[in-house]
């Protein structure tokens, strides 16, 4: 399998410029602490080469930028322009929906792979089985409810194109074993509460890495490509973007899954003052395998970059062969 990671850096001169160009005269989503570059990128690569190096290449998606410490000809290492990839009508783009609906089109990207961002780390042992067991993505099947606001918008247009496809109650008879898996634990709860809603509402949404199919892109493209393309048309964040939780929804839908306890070994920090040092402790005595620090506009971003990066370097003090 194959691990594929987006950067941006928010400081490259060129990008700035870009971003101010396409901010003035186009409407979207641009929160500042969706750009910020907490400078802790090599501690990624290293948790990647000291935990798990059964990966078999990383693909770094940028925007033709590469940090000055990386080395660029590492074995391992696949360094993916967007203009490589994604089709030029879609350029530049500064939304991270439109970079990650077109993965599939990456050219040598192999069939199994996961979806990093990079406030994504492995910070301790991993086996590869916690992303794919027997060909097929690790995942929690579990229904929820979306509030209306945030990134729920998005998942709710994402629901009207799985809906239309897709029949609930036959996936529900089909698959029922896998939607009331005691994998799924207390979030059983939800799907049994849910279940009698003739189309599928929502689902439970973990932040964390997340493994895919390319097959299953490939496969939502060639039904639903005309309204994905409509909604990637702005440069920025929309909330009526189709997004790749399509892809995963449609992989739960269908049965291409194998159910697991995702938070077993992973936890997700949306970062605030009030769990900024629990977050901090979880990092340095490795209390899970994968942990995301996630960039919110509550972020103390520069007291909580230091007390990250202090903990990383507790961690992972010696450089990765990712680096000169």
């Amino acid at each position: 399998m194959d691990f594929v990671l987006l950067w941006v850096n928010n400081k490259d001169p060129e990008w700035l410029a870009r971003y101010q160009q396409y901010s003035v005269k186009e409407k979207g989503i641009k929160n500042t602490c969706r750009f910020r570059d907490w400078d802790n990128l090599k501690y990624w690569f290293r948790g990647i080469e000291k935990y798990a190096d059964w990966v078999e290449h990383v693909f770094f998606i940028t925007d033709r930028q590469i940090p000055d410490w990386m080395n660029v000809h590492h074995p391992k290492l696949k360094i993916v322009f967007h203009d490589e990839y994604i089709p030029h009508e879609f350029l530049p783009t500064f939304s991270s929906n439109t970079i990650e609906m077109f993965l599939h089109r990456i050219p040598d990207l192999s069939e199994r792979f996961v979806l990093f961002n990079d406030d994504f780390f492995i910070i301790n042992k991993l086996s590869s089985e916690r992303f794919f067991r027997n060909g097929l993505p690790c995942d929690i099947s579990a229904f929820d409810v979306y509030p209306g606001y945030g990134l729920s918008t998005n998942n709710m247009c994402n629901l009207e194109l799985l809906n239309r496809n897709i029949s609930k109650n036959e996936s529900l008879r089909k698959y029922f074993w896998k939607w009331f898996s005691v994998h799924n634990g207390v979030n059983l709860f939800r799907t049994l509460l849910l279940m009698w809603w003739p189309y599928f509402v929502g689902f439970l949404d973990p932040h964390l890495p997340q493994p895919f199919l390319k097959s299953v892109f490939k496969e939502v493209w060639e039904k639903e490509g005309i309204a994905i393309r409509e909604s990637l048309k702005s440069p920025f964040r929309q909330r009526t973007n189709i997004t790749q939780y399509l892809m995963r929804y449609w992989q739960l839908a269908t049965g291409r899954y194998a159910n697991i306890d995702l938070f077993e070994d992973s936890t997700c920090f949306h970062l605030e003052d009030s769990n900024l040092h629990e977050a901090v402790d979880c990092i340095v005595h490795r209390k899970k395998s994968i942990i995301v620090i996630n960039d919110t506009e509550k972020t103390n971003f520069v007291q909580s970059k230091d007390l990250i990066n202090n903990a990383f370097e507790c961690v992972f003090p010696d450089k990765s062969s990712f680096e000169k």
